[in-house]
């Protein structure tokens, strides 16, 4: 079984790696960060799936599936409700604010609106680490898959970092061209595995002793991170960045939005029929699904699907770490031109896989990875980028905005270490005690006249 797996990824990646040399690199700094805010509704949306619909998504569905049932969909809809609040709300707000200045980053949002420097490289930096932290919870994913099905982890997740590597460095638009044809691949193959599921035996009602019922706080920690990031992560406001206009962003993202809850569903059975079929790990529920119940032939094709998958996300988590150094890092300083900063970009777009890969060889878990690099993120940057978007004088707290950045962050970490332990989610309470110092700053402000 294992030789005839193995051969059928070797197959694989020899035409997705022969695929990716095709793709030409982007001709300038902003073909590269934002292809040329040329996207239309359907690549809006396929890069929004995929940028949702990775590893994570497919195993942690499965996983959440087998333990939860039918609750387990917590995670896809969240990345659908995300989604749709991003593309209705948080884009018009977007396309109002380009009128005046084209943005292509959050903290070059920030700095629009703050005019701090601090603020938004704190913003970059911190995108920075958890893109590529989310990343290797991606390739932590694909070595898990692998690792069940007995199949050599380390040297096929290199190949597959190496795809990565070679579709980011050659900017935006390779990755979103690549994104339709991972989101072909996946959907189709994923569907078939779910048909196979409904046809298997025992039936899903015959499901064992492994469902639990989740808490509303347990189901509230799952969803709170995924929706919120959605709502402010560079990976999806990338794909905002670069639509030719506020309707094609909209349209773009309900499309998504259906797309993600649709193809959520698949992975989530799968996990309870395998509820019904192995006493296992949860995290083994798709794993073990494709060996027992896969036709032999089809077992690649299906593995291949999922590191598709893998592919899809990791890239736009990449390429948009990528714009982060572009646009924010190198492109301030000016000391250098637009060639040589997309090269740059490029050299760590290209690098920056390789060190998620190092992560993910020493991880150990993979929602909790997802969820502890959402939160970091969401704590620190949640009320600067709404403030931003809808605070009608923002600069009223001009230089104060990095203060309130910093407590969120740092009373996440408080949380997240149970330095201090909570029932409240320390999104929740990160956020709150960010508002209240926001609302006492903009009060004695207005009071000043400032």
């Amino acid at each position: 079984m294992k030789g005839v797996i193995i051969i059928e990824l070797a197959l694989y990646f020899i035409i997705i790696l022969s695929i990716s040399l095709l793709y030409k690199k982007s001709n300038n700094l902003r073909e590269f960060s934002i292809s040329n805010r040329a996207l239309l509704a359907p690549a809006i949306a396929a890069g929004l799936v995929t940028t949702h619909y990775g590893g994570g998504f497919i195993l942690g569905g499965a996983e959440l599936g087998y333990k939860y049932g039918l609750y387990g969909l917590v995670y896809a809809g969240s990345s659908a409700l995300g989604v749709l609040l991003l593309g209705i709300f948080i884009s018009k707000r977007i396309f109002k604010l380009n009128e005046k200045k084209e943005l292509r980053t959050i903290p070059a949002l920030l700095f629009h609106s703050f005019k701090d420097r601090k603020l938004s490289n704190l913003a970059a930096g911190l995108s920075i680490v958890s893109m590529v932290i989310i990343a290797a919870g991606q390739l932590f994913a694909v070595m898990c898959l692998l690792s069940a099905m007995g199949l050599p982890a380390v040297p096929f997740t290199f190949l597959v970092t190496l795809v990565i590597s070679i579709i980011t460095s050659k900017g935006l638009s390779a990755v979103v061209r690549m994104s339709k044809l991972n989101i072909s691949i996946v959907s189709i193959t994923v569907f078939i595995v779910f048909l196979i599921a409904v046809g298997s035996s025992p039936n899903i009602e015959s499901q064992n002793h492994n469902l639990v019922y989740p808490s509303f706080l347990g189901l509230l920690g799952l969803s709170l991170p995924v929706i919120l990031y959605t709502l402010i992560g560079q990976d999806f406001h990338q794909k905002l960045f670069s639509a030719k206009n506020y309707q094609t962003a909209k349209n773009g993202s309900i499309a998504a939005a259906i797309i993600l809850l649709v193809a959520g569903f698949f992975p989530v059975y799968i996990g309870m029929k395998s509820s019904s079929l192995f006493d296992i790990s949860p995290s083994e529920a798709m794993p073990y699904f494709i060996i027992s119940n896969v036709p032999l032939l089809f077992k690649g094709f299906i593995i291949a699907a999922i590191l598709t998958a893998v592919i899809g996300s990791a890239q736009a988590l990449i390429s948009a770490a990528a714009s982060h150094l572009a646009e924010d890092f190198l492109k301030p300083t000016k000391r250098f031109k637009d060639q040589g900063i997309r090269k740059y970009s490029s050299t760590f777009a290209f690098m920056a896989p390789f060190v998620a890969l190092v992560i993910a060889l020493f991880a150990k878990e993979l929602i909790g990875i997802l969820i502890l690099a959402y939160t970091l993120y969401i704590a620190g940057m949640f009320v600067p980028v709404m403030t931003s978007l809808y605070l009608k004088a923002p600069q009223r707290i001009n230089g104060r905005m990095f203060y309130i950045s910093i407590i969120g962050l740092t009373t996440a970490l408080i949380f997240e270490t149970h330095l201090i332990k909570s029932v409240i989610h320390p999104l929740i309470i990160s956020i709150m005690l960010s508002v209240f110092v926001l609302l006492a700053i903009s009060n004695k402000g207005a009071k000043k006249g400032i």
